[in-house]
């Protein structure tokens, strides 16, 4: 009787059969297959709001060395790039957010007024994911303030 005990006893030190490793590994990876489309979209929203905060730092930026310095600012927004007073500032072509807008510049006055090269009110700028097609807006109106949201500019 004590011989047939300690034989049960060495079998559950033994581990996990191939089998019981083999269904875990199965059931793990149907978990990971669900959740990785949660995982790239997650990635890409963060990347359109990494952009969308890279912009405003330059709107902001470029608004308050306007009112520093006592010079008008210009800030342009073409091919992909964003460039202010002659010096490219955020290179869109290798990442994978689209900058849309009707405005091509953006003048920043020394008094805190926004002005663009179309002259209309309120100045749009769409950001738009490449890959999952999120879009984000910003707006700005002639005082300089600016709003984000996740509609198309209109």
């Amino acid at each position: 009787m004590l011989s047939g005990g300690s034989m049960q006893q060495t079998k559950k030190n033994q581990g996990f059969t191939l089998i019981e490793l083999m269904v875990t590994i199965a059931v793990m990876g149907i978990i990971a297959m669900m959740a990785a489309p949660s995982f790239g979209n997650m990635i890409s929203h963060y990347e359109l709001k990494k952009e969308v905060k890279e912009i405003e730092f330059e709107i902001k930026g470029s608004r308050a060395i306007s009112k520093a310095e006592n010079k008008k600012i210009a800030l342009s927004l073409f091919g992909g790039s964003v460039v202010k007073d002659g010096f490219e500032k955020i290179d869109k072509s290798q990442l994978k957010v689209k900058v849309n807008s009707k405005a091509n510049v953006l003048y920043f006055e020394p008094n805190g007024l926004v002005s663009s090269n179309l002259n209309t009110y309120p100045i749009c700028i769409e950001l738009q994911h490449q890959k999952s097609l999120e879009v984000r807006s910003i707006t700005i109106n002639a005082l300089g303030v600016f709003n984000t949201s996740d509609q198309q500019c209109s």
